[in-house]
């Protein structure tokens, strides 16, 4: 169900032409509440606007 609501996100952000951007989690290294595959559409503010990477540190990497 999470990876419909991605899609579906995506593609409102495809049809009105907005960067953004889909990161995955591809490798943990210590402890995580996310797991490898784990996604989320960025915008261009940095913010999260679909899906989950993890919180806190993870989130502030890759949103930078």
């Amino acid at each position: 169900m999470a990876i419909l609501n991605i899609l579906q996100r995506q593609l409102e952000l495809q049809q009105t032409r907005q960067p953004y951007v889909l990161a995955t989690v591809v490798e943990i290294l210590g402890s995580s509440s996310a797991k490898p595959t784990a996604k989320a559409l960025i915008d261009r503010a940095g913010q999260v606007v679909a899906g989950w990477i993890s919180g806190g540190c993870a989130q502030a990497m890759v949103s930078q």
